[in-house]
């Protein structure tokens, strides 16, 4: 992810960006209006492919009014951050019921990973 690092400082900087969200590969940003957000997008989609050689698969992703909170990728993402939707909280009580049953060994195989990350997005923030 220090692939990304300068986007991330360089974002948060662009004219009428009020918030700016990066989860994975997926870039939110928030502002006012139609004509900031879309003035950002553009020049994220230009800085990453002048400066990382990187091409985005939606250069022409819409604007979409969430009014302060924008539900995607299992999560309410605003300004300020993301937290778990309860479709997300529900998710994970059933992988923890399905490891302490032992029902599910696919789930013991990658409880490391699966738990962690999702514990860590629920106790500690996105």
């Amino acid at each position: 992810h220090v692939l990304l690092d300068a986007l991330d400082h360089r974002a948060v900087r662009l004219p009428g960006v009020t918030g700016y969200v990066r989860y994975v590969d997926h870039i939110f940003l928030f502002g006012r209006g139609r004509a900031a957000p879309r003035a950002a997008r553009d020049a994220v989609v230009a800085w990453l492919g002048a400066e990382r050689g990187l091409r985005v698969k939606h250069e022409d992703a819409p604007l979409i009014p969430c009014r302060g909170v924008l539900h995607a990728l299992g999560h309410a993402i605003r300004r300020d951050g993301a937290a778990p939707l309860p479709r997300a909280a529900r998710r994970l009580r059933r992988r923890v019921r399905r490891l302490v049953r032992g029902r599910d060994r696919r789930w013991r195989q990658h409880l490391d990973r699966s738990l962690a990350s999702t514990a860590g997005v629920f106790f500690f923030g996105a």
